[in-house]
């Protein structure tokens, strides 16, 4: 049994049907908050280990996963949505209770990482859950700009290289959480993208031991 299997089996008795409807109806919420408040609600549901060690503002230690990613009205909504839709697209080919463990697990880590450099953002685990949406169905499609069609694999790519560039120039909050989000996806997801590479090498080396036995037969012969 492999890593994935025993966090699935770990996490059963949690599944959530409709998690990512929750999260994004939460997000929804928050987005409103936010627009009364002038992003004051943001910043008092945020992660920060301060606040939480020495405030005990113990909230902040999931309130943080609810806080939309972008800060324009427009794309805040459209990514709400989009979250919503992904994820209702996952659980439907995937199940609940994958996605609850693929979520759980990731959220445990990025809070990890937030409590070793002190803060953490939620926006590296969304994009793996994207990642993880495009190694489920790599050749769905989205509109760039409501225009440009394009497959979900490649988005994930786009999504990948952004990764890449935070855990180069982040500071240690941002590495920490991009690992978590990087990890989960590994852990749940590696093995499919390993298992072919693998098998292409054992192929290889079954051709090299035909070919070795063939040398052998045939310079047995020629005795």
């Amino acid at each position: 049994m492999n890593l994935s299997q025993k966090l699935k089996r770990l996490f059963r008795k949690m599944e959530l049907p409709g998690i990512m409807t929750y999260i994004a109806a939460t997000m929804a919420v928050i987005f409103i908050g936010d627009i009364v408040t002038g992003y004051v609600l943001s910043d008092f549901l945020s992660f920060s280990r301060d606040n939480i060690i020495h405030d005990l503002q113990l909230w902040r230690i999931f309130t943080f996963l609810f806080i939309p990613t972008n800060y324009s009205p427009l794309w805040s909504i459209i990514t709400i949505v989009f979250y919503h839709s992904i994820g209702r697209d996952i659980e439907s080919v995937w199940g609940s209770g994958n996605l609850t463990a693929y979520l759980l697990t990731g959220i445990i880590l990025t809070i990890g990482g937030g409590f070793i450099g002190g803060y953490t953002t939620n926006l590296f685990l969304y994009l793996s859950l994207f990642c993880a949406y495009a190694a489920l169905m790599p050749n769905n499609r989205f509109m760039m700009f409501f225009i440009i069609p394009v497959k979900a694999k490649y988005l994930a790519w786009a999504d990948g290289v952004i990764m890449l560039g935070a855990l180069v120039s982040g500071n240690l909050s941002v590495k920490l959480a991009v690992i978590a989000a990087l990890l989960v996806f590994l852990i749940f997801f590696g093995g499919d993208f390993l298992r072919p590479v693998a098998n292409k090498w054992k192929h290889r080396d079954f051709i090299h031991e035909m070919r070795r036995s063939r040398i052998k037969k045939t310079g047995r012969r020629g005795e």
